[in-house]
């Protein structure tokens, strides 16, 4: 009996647990929904503000990162081997400032990335266009090159939506329910929620420890209790 009680609380801790993970999904989904329908300026407007920007520049990657505090665009634009990050206002469509970005490895992928946009006999706002439509009523939030697809995510009523485009003919490969919960709008408070809950683990670990070692010296007494007779 003892045994089938374990086990049941076991399947029910179990299904406690996907019952979480499945509101934490759908809160984030809610969120970025929230976000992004709340956007004066959309993606295409965004990459039309960086383009106007950086007009021999060709468009990388565009996201709205709703994960910051304060919602942005940010369009990576390359040009002449020169990477370029725009940020751009969600609410005014004006650029708020432009970095190059030189880190090896990124200019490396935008490189390569170019040369897939090479071979695509559509724009980013073509490309958009079309994966909105595979998803009638959703916003697009994020456009980028991945695995020699174009990739653009949207999000609608039902969730978070990864449609991939094939380059060459426009063509839609794959959609598919994005695993990306883009931080669940929390990124910031997640450094102090971090370092709260560190100091939490941390005093709970030391509590634990100081609650084990007298359980565990007390333990070590047992045997000095054995040699005081107790097992015979």
């Amino acid at each position: 009996m003892f045994v089938t009680i374990k086990k049941s609380l076991f399947v029910l801790s179990t299904l406690l647990l996907a019952v979480g993970c499945d509101t934490a999904d759908d809160d984030s989904a809610t969120r970025v929904r929230e976000v992004v329908t709340g956007a004066e300026v959309s993606l295409v407007q965004a990459i039309d503000a960086a383009v106007a920007a950086v007009p021999a520049g060709v468009v990388i990657e565009a996201e709205l990162e709703v994960e910051a505090a304060t919602p942005i665009y940010e369009v990576r634009m390359l040009a002449d081997d020169t990477l370029t990050k725009i940020h751009v206002d969600p609410a005014t469509g004006e650029v708020l400032r432009s970095e190059v970005d030189d880190d090896a490895d990124d200019v490396a992928e935008a490189v390569a990335a170019a040369g897939v946009l090479q071979t695509a006999t559509l724009d980013a706002a073509a490309v958009i266009a079309i994966a909105q439509d595979q998803r009638p009523g959703s916003v697009a939030f994020e456009f980028e090159v991945k695995d020699g697809q174009l990739e653009v995510e949207v999000v609608d009523d039902e969730g978070l939506f990864e449609i991939r485009i094939n380059p060459a003919d426009g063509s839609v490969s794959e959609v598919d329910a994005s695993d990306d919960d883009h931080g669940g709008g929390d990124d910031d408070g997640d450094d102090e929620g971090d370092d709260d809950g560190g100091g939490d683990d941390n005093d709970g670990a030391a509590d634990d420890g100081g609650a084990d070692s007298p359980d565990d010296n007390g333990g070590a007494d047992e045997p000095g209790d054995d040699n005081g007779g107790d097992t015979a």
